[in-house]
C-alpha cells in the first residue's frame, strides 16, 4: 500500500498502536490528537503523542525516544509515509520531460512535473513551441529504434518511464499521452499504424474515455482492429502481477463493433455543430445534445465534468512567483495586467521581479518600448542582481505586433513581459472594448497554451478609481486578464502601494520603499505599515514622557494626523504584547472602571555596547535607587555635541535613538531601521 495522505497515516497509527484493554488511555478519543503506545520501546503506559495538523502527522515520544527512532519503528510496521517521491516528509522533486513536435520531429519544449512534499503533484509546460495537440506522444521518437516492438500507450510520462523499466523495449515500447485533455492531431498517431498497440487507461472513467477515443481515432486512420488491444480495470501503480504477464494475459482486442459503438457515442456528445478532428467530414453535422451536456474526449478546449475534476487533482495548488519576496501577486501560467500612472515606477518594480525570477532559473522575455541606451544604464546598475543568461530583451517599439506575437510563440521563455500595451500592441482606441479584446486575447491564449506567465503593462487614468476602475481604457482589458495589479503613489514620497484584483485568489496590498541604496524593500500591507508608524510615534511619546500616560493622553500627544481611539488602543496593545511597553493594569487583568495607563518597559541593565540604550532617563531598578544614565562608549560623540548631526532617513526626517537596542526611528514617517542599515524593518 502506498501511503501519501496524512489522514491515512494518522488513521493507521491510531488503530494499530492501541492495546486490547478498552480502559487504557490509548482508547480515549481525542479528535486530531491521541496518546498511544510507542512502537520504538516497550511501552506499557501510553507515551506517544500523535497529532494530525493540516497535511502533516506529528509524533513525539514523552519517554525519550528520538523522532527518528519513532519514525523508523512506524515505518517497519508499515504505518508511516511510503518512500515515494512527493510523499509527506520528502523534499519537492522536479522532473522535466522533453517533448517533440509531431509535425517536424523537432524539440518542442518541456513538460514539468513537480512532486510536492504533501503528496500532491503540479504539472506545467515550459517553453512550448507549438500547441499541445501538435505534440508527438511521449517517447515516440524511439519508434524507429524498435521497429518490431508492440507499442504500449499509458497516461502520463512518469507511468511510462516506470513501466518501461519492467519491459524490454525491443518487445514492448511504452509511450504516453499528456493527460486526458490531450487529443493529438492525426500526424501524431500515423507512426503507430501497422503495429500491435496496447492501450492501458487509468483506472477511472476519464482515463477509460481517453483511451477509447485513441482507439477510435487509430481505427478511423486505418489501423486493423485486431491489432488494437485494451487493458482495462488495472491500476499499474498498485498491482501484484509483473507487467509482462499482466499485459500478455489481460489485454484484449477491441472488436470492430465496439469501436463503432464508441465512435457513435462520442460523435453524439460533440455538441459544437462542426465536424470532429480525426473523423471524416461527410458534410452532415453529428446529432448533438443540448449545450449543457458534458462532452468527453474531444479537443483541448472542451472538457467534461470528470475531466475538470481530473485537472483539479493535477492543479492541487497555485504556484506563486514571489514579487519583492511576497507571494499573492503573480501566479505561474496566468495573465497579469500591471497598471500605474506614468513614471510611478512600473518598470523598476518589474526589474526587481526579473532579478528574482532569473536568479531562480526562469527565462524572461521582456519586450520594451524603451531604447537600448536607457536599458544600458539599467543594466550597469543591476549588473550583479540578474542572471543575464536567462533574460532576453526585445527593443520592440515600432515592430509589427504580429511579429512580436510570433516571437513569443517561438520563445522558450517562462515569463513574457509586454511594456507597454499602448506603444507595442498599438490599439487604435483604448476605450473600444472590442478593439482591446482583439489585441489582447491572442497574447493571453498563446501564453496560456504554452504555460507561460504573461505580464501586460498599462497606465491608469489621471482621476484614478477604486477596485481597478482607475485602469485606463475599456473594462474589457481588466476582465480579460486573470490578475490585475495597480501601482499607486503613497503619501511618503519614496513609497509605492501595489494592489491586486484577481479571479479566484484573494486581493492583496503591498507597500514597498526605495532605499537610498536603490533597493526596493517590501514593507508589508499599508495597514501594517501604518500600524508600525503609529507604534513608532507612540514609542517616541512614551520615551519623552518617562512616566505613565493614559490612552487618551497618548492620543492627545500624537497631534496630526491624529488616529482614532481604536487605532491607538490596538497599537498600544501590540507594543505591550511585544514587551516594549507596560500597561496598568497588566494585560492579564481587565481594565474596568478606570483608564488604562502605559509606559515604556524597563530597560535591561547592561554595559554591553551592542545593547546600550542611549538618551533615556533613569529607570527604577527595583532597589529604590535610580540607575545612573550610562556614559556613551568611547569614540562616540556626546548627544549634545552640536557638530554631531543626526542621520536622516530617505524621507528626509531625522533618525533618533529609541529604547530598543540597535534600532533608530524616524518620527516623520514612523519607520524603524537598524542602526547599521538604512532599510526599513519592523522591530516588533
Amino acid at each position: 500500500m502506498v501511503l501519501q495522505d496524512a489522514n491515512d497515516v494518522y488513521t493507521l497509527i491510531t488503530t494499530n498502536l492501541q492495546c486490547p484493554d478498552p480502559r487504557c488511555q490509548c482508547h480515549r478519543e481525542g479528535g486530531s490528537s491521541r496518546t498511544l503506545h510507542c512502537s520504538a520501546h516497550s511501552d506499557e503506559t501510553p507515551s506517544l503523542s500523535v497529532k494530525l495538523e493540516g497535511d502533516r502527522v506529528l509524533v513525539h515520544c514523552h519517554a525519550g525516544c528520538s523522532q527518528g527512532e519513532v519514525i523508523s519503528a512506524l515505518r517497519e510496521r508499515g504505518l508511516w509515509y511510503s518512500r515515494e517521491p512527493g510523499s509527506n516528509g520528502f523534499k519537492k522533486k522536479v522532473t522535466n520531460y522533453r517533448v517533440y513536435s509531431a509535425l517536424d520531429g523537432m524539440p518542442a519544449g518541456v513538460h514539468v512535473r513537480e512532486d510536492l512534499p504533501d503528496g500532491s503533484k503540479r504539472v506545467h509546460w515550459r517553453g512550448l513551441a507549438c500547441k499541445v495537440s501538435e505534440l508527438a506522444l511521449y517517447r515516440a521518437e524511439l519508434l524507429t529504434q524498435h521497429p518490431e516492438a508492440t507499442v504500449v500507450i499509458v497516461e502520463g510520462e512518469a507511468v511510462a518511464e516506470s513501466l518501461q523499466q519492467e519491459l524490454d523495449p525491443k518487445t514492448w515500447l511504452v509511450l504516453a499521452t499528456y493527460g486526458t485533455s490531450y487529443r493529438p492531431i492525426d500526424e501524431a498517431l500515423r507512426p503507430l499504424l501497422g503495429r500491435d498497440i496496447v492501450l492501458i487507461p487509468d483506472a477511472d472513467r476519464p482515463g477509460q474515455d481517453h483511451m477509447e477515443d485513441l482507439a477510435v481515432r487509430l481505427w478511423r486512420l486505418g489501423q486493423d482492429p485486431a491489432r488494437i488491444k485494451l487493458l482495462s480495470g488495472h491500476d499499474f501503480g498498485d498491482r501484484a502481477k509483473p507487467a509482462p504477464q499482466l499485459i500478455a494475459t489481460k489485454a484484449k482486442p477491441v472488436p470492430a463493433e465496439e469501436l463503432e459503438s464508441w465512435a457513435e457515442t462520442k460523435s453524439k456528445t460533440n455538441n459544437i455543430g462542426t465536424s470532429v478532428v480525426g473523423f471524416p467530414d461527410t458534410g452532415q453535422k453529428p446529432k448533438t445534445n443540448n449545450i449543457g451536456t458534458s462532452v468527453v474526449g474531444f479537443g483541448n478546449w472542451l472538457l467534461s465534468g470528470q475531466q475538470l475534476l481530473e485537472a483539479a487533482k493535477e492543479q492541487s495548488s497555485i504556484e506563486y512567483l514571489p514579487l519583492l519576496g511576497e507571494e499573492g501577486f503573480v501566479v505561474r501560467g496566468w495573465s497579469h495586467l500591471l497598471a500605474g500612472y506614468p513614471r510611478v515606477g512600473k518598470t523598476e518594480l518589474l526589474l526587481g521581479f526579473v532579478a528574482e525570477r532569473t536568479q531562480a532559473g526562469d527565462k524572461i522575455l521582456y519586450l520594451s518600448e524603451e531604447p537600448q541606451s536607457i536599458w544600458a544604464v539599467r543594466a550597469a546598475r543591476i549588473r550583479d542582481k540578474v542572471s543575464w543568461d536567462n533574460l532576453t530583451l526585445g527593443l520592440a517599439l515600432g515592430v509589427d505586433p504580429a511579429d512580436l506575437l510570433a516571437s513569443v510563440k517561438a520563445s522558450d521563455a517562462d515569463v513574457v513581459i509586454i511594456d507597454s500595451i499602448r506603444n507595442l500592441l498599438q490599439p487604435r482606441d483604448e476605450t473600444d472594448n472590442s478593439e482591446l479584446a482583439r489585441l489582447v486575447n491572442p497574447w493571453i491564449v498563446a501564453c496560456r497554451e504554452a504555460g507561460k506567465t504573461l505580464i501586460l503593462v498599462h497606465h491608469t487614468r489621471k482621476g484614478g478609481g477604486d477596485h481597478g476602475e482607475g485602469i485606463a481604457g475599456g473594462h474589457a482589458l481588466l476582465g480579460a486578464v486573470d490578475v490585475a495589479l495597480e501601482l499607486s503613489y503613497d503619501k511618503v514620497e519614496s513609497r509605492r502601494v501595489l494592489t491586486s484584483y484577481a479571479r479566484v485568489i484573494p486581493g492583496k496590498q503591498l507597500a514597498y520603499e526605495l532605499s537610498p541604496e536603490g533597493e526596493l524593500q517590501a514593507l508589508g500591507s499599508p495597514a501594517a505599515v501604518e500600524l508600525r508608524q503609529l507604534q513608532a510615534r507612540i514609542f517616541w511619546i512614551l520615551d519623552e514622557a518617562g512616566d505613565w500616560l493614559t490612552t487618551r493622553e497618548v492620543r492627545a500627544a500624537l497631534g496630526e494626523p491624529q488616529p482614532s481611539d481604536e487605532q491607538v488602543r490596538q497599537a498600544l496593545l501590540g507594543l505591550a504584547r511585544a514587551g516594549k511597553v507596560e500597561r496598568d493594569p497588566d494585560l492579564a487583568t481587565e481594565a474596568r472602571g478606570r483608564p488604562a495607563r502605559w509606559r515604556l518597559a524597563p530597560i535591561p541593565k547592561t554595559n554591553n555596547r551592542d545593547s546600550l540604550v542611549v538618551g533615556f532617563s533613569s529607570q527604577d531598578s527595583g532597589s529604590g535607587q535610580p540607575e545612573p544614565t550610562p556614559e556613551p562608549p568611547e569614540g562616540d560623540p556626546p548627544l549634545d555635541d552640536p557638530e554631531a548631526a543626526p542621520r536622516r532617513h530617505s524621507c528626509g526626517g531625522p533618525l533618533l535613538e529609541t529604547g530598543l537596542p540597535g534600532w533608530l526611528s524616524c518620527p516623520s514617517c514612523g519607520v524603524y531601521i537598524k542602526a547599521d542599515s538604512n532599510a526599513a524593518e519592523a522591530p516588533f
